[in-house]
């Protein structure tokens, strides 16, 4: 029994770690391409965030949705969502129209989130959604989440924090 212990210790350890980066399958990402009912596709480059205001946003607690903290940062520096967005055309037969209107978030591992047009450019929360620029003291530029979206305000931060942001598709519910 004592020469099998090492063993099934060592098996637990594998099973672990395998568990644990099939959690975390992220391809970073330098850009993200905005596209669906818009004039014409937009691509922005992790280069271009240092042209928009960047914000403190302070400390913030990943939680999932359960409330369990994943991940905590001591500080975070971004850049509205809604800055960058400003320069996407977005296509719409009126401005009735852009209440039918939402966004899904995608990163490369597929994780994907919702917003509505509403949500971010008609009420106070359009100031809760940045692309993050440095973490803890540090760009991160060279990290493997760079190009990662956060809604500083949810309670449950984790439920729409895309780490490697691919895609920004607007898109019409009707």
């Amino acid at each position: 029994m004592q020469m099998r212990r090492p063993f099934i210790l060592l098996f637990l350890l594998w099973v672990h770690c395998f568990t644990l980066s099939a959690q975390e399958n992220i391809i970073p990402s330098d850009s993200f391409v905005v596209s669906g009912l818009v004039e014409a596709p937009v691509v922005f480059h992790f280069s271009d965030l240092k042209d928009y205001k960047s914000v403190e946003l302070g400390a913030m607690e990943i939680a999932n949705h359960k409330g369990e903290v994943k991940r905590v940062y001591k500080s975070m520096k971004g850049v509205m969502l809604t800055d960058m967005l400003a320069k996407v055309k977005i296509t719409s037969p009126d401005a009735r129209s852009l209440n039918q209107y939402y966004l899904v978030a995608k990163g490369s591992d597929g994780f994907a989130a919702l917003f509505s047009w509403n949500e971010l450019f008609n009420n106070e929360g359009a100031a809760s959604f940045y692309l993050v620029t440095e973490a803890d003291g540090e760009s991160l530029q060279h990290r493997q989440e760079r190009m990662l979206l956060i809604a500083a305000k949810d309670v449950r931060k984790g439920r729409r924090f895309i780490k490697a942001l691919v895609s920004i598709e607007i898109k019409r519910n009707q």
